[in-house]
């Protein structure tokens, strides 16, 4: 289970293309922000999305400005009418002159169903930061319109503010989590590799899946299906044991059959 991804102040983000981008980067920026950057803001302000909306006007701008504030060459500039009435607060976000994001504080109203019959329950506010102008994943050759992460799980979350911030800080220090995603992702190539050549041989298919926090081992023997989830630390460790376990309750029984199989595919 993702615990960070699913704490109520972090962000929804977009793609689920796990095929295409097994180490899906949206999810493993969230990881990084929730993680690394979030304990080590200089500046908290302990506010829920809730609690922002009931500031005044000009409070809920000093305490943007205060959180963008901490930031080295961040500039924030207020759009003077929003573009939907629902949004109470529209601004753009500028890093050494560039814009990086459009932040975009909003309500809309939530529904419950008494007696079969759905009726209007209360607004509920969220927030987008929109990051379809700042080009830091076109490394990974990502369409921009899906660089966009919804702050919306729980109006209520005391850390939401904060978590947003975490976010702004990944931004203008992006490189960083560059470093952090691409030592992953060689991470994942050796997995792969090594799932590959201990455990392959003696199953009849096998399939790795990864998240921030861990990744998983599954493999088909016959008819039966055996999976388990393992920390990064200590992969290499992780993967010789599983393999020793398939050997030890299955034998060479399926090492046999793929060699077989690979003796024939060799001679056609």
């Amino acid at each position: 289970m993702n615990t960070i991804l699913s704490l109520k102040s972090t962000p929804v983000y977009t793609i689920e293309n796990l095929t295409q981008y097994p180490l899906n980067p949206y999810r493993e920026f969230v990881h990084y922000c929730a993680t690394d950057v979030f304990s080590h803001l200089e500046h908290k302000v302990n506010m829920s999305l809730k609690d922002f909306k009931d500031l005044p006007k000009d409070k809920q701008k000093e305490t943007l400005e205060t959180i963008i504030g901490q930031f080295e060459n961040v500039e924030i500039k207020y759009k003077p009418s929003t573009s939907h009435q629902r949004i109470f607060l529209e601004a753009e976000i500028f890093h050494k002159d560039i814009k990086i994001a459009l932040v975009q504080f909003f309500t809309h109203m939530t529904y419950i169903d008494t007696s079969n019959q759905s009726e209007l329950d209360e607004e509920y506010v969220a927030c987008e930061l929109n990051l379809t102008d700042f080009d830091g994943f076109d490394f990974m050759n990502l369409s921009r319109n899906d660089n966009i992460l919804d702050f919306s799980k729980d109006d209520t979350d005391k850390d939401t503010l904060d978590m947003f911030a975490a976010h702004i800080y990944g931004v203008i220090n992006f490189t960083e989590f560059v470093k952090v995603y691409k030592a992953k992702s060689l991470i994942i190539k050796n997995i792969d590799l090594f799932t590959a050549k201990l455990i392959k041989p003696y199953v009849s298919d096998i399939q790795n899946a990864y998240s921030p926090e861990h990744f998983l081992i599954g493999v088909l023997c016959g008819e039966n299906i055996h999976k388990k989830t393992y920390p990064y630390d200590g992969y290499l460790e992780h993967i010789k044991e599983f393999a020793a376990a398939i050997k030890d309750k299955y034998g060479e029984q399926f090492k046999v059959e793929n060699d077989q199989k690979a003796n024939e595919t060799n001679q056609d």
